[in-house]
């Protein structure tokens, strides 16, 4: 089994439509333990695409910066309502139904109404492999400010699941049951 390095660049081959979203037979790859620069690869018309990774540190910085960057939530509503950073958006990238998760085949036009394709975002998630996911779609879609927390809300773990790489919580940094209805995903999905 191949390892991904630590840092440096991984090459990631671009995802775009449905495809992007698991509906088709090609699957993005989740690359974890990484923080910096993956290379996603060429979409239309030869553009090449990078995501950057940070720390939550690094997004808790950039949400303070009053640079107008937003902490996209990409988690289950279920996932979101029971805790999530102060002022973060939901909007799942997939959705969690009796039969199991299901992709949310209005996510980027939900972004982009909600949040437009100029805004800056951070991804973030439960532990850090569908936020990357939905940057790369993002980015795959025109979104063009969009970089993804690496290891999520929880924190990335092993295949015992002990926690390797604590995401935002287990950090300490502030966490909020409560949202504004510019918060919720039945919210901004009606704009």
């Amino acid at each position: 089994m191949d390892v991904p390095p630590k840092s440096g660049t991984v090459s990631i081959p671009p995802f775009m439509g449905r495809a992007a979203l698991g509906t088709e037979s090609a699957r993005p790859v989740a690359v974890f333990g990484l923080t910096g620069t993956v290379s996603i690869g060429e979409v239309g018309g030869g553009r090449s695409m990078s995501l950057k990774r940070i720390s939550p540190e690094e997004a808790r910085d950039l949400l303070e910066s009053g640079e107008g960057y937003v902490y996209l939530d990409v988690r289950s509503i279920p996932e979101f309502e029971a805790g999530h950073a102060p002022g973060a958006k939901n909007i799942p990238l997939l959705h969690r139904t009796p039969a199991g998760m299901q992709p949310n085949h209005d996510f980027v036009a939900v972004c982009e109404t909600a949040l437009g394709r100029d805004a800056k975002i951070i991804t973030a998630c439960l532990k850090g492999g569908r936020s990357m996911r939905a940057a790369q779609v993002l980015l795959a879609n025109g979104f063009e400010n969009v970089v993804d927390m690496r290891g999520g809300f929880h924190g990335e773990s092993d295949m015992t699941g002990a926690l390797t790489y604590p995401g935002w919580a287990p950090r300490g940094l502030p966490v909020t049951t409560d949202a504004s209805e510019d918060e919720t995903y039945e919210s901004l999905a009606q704009r």
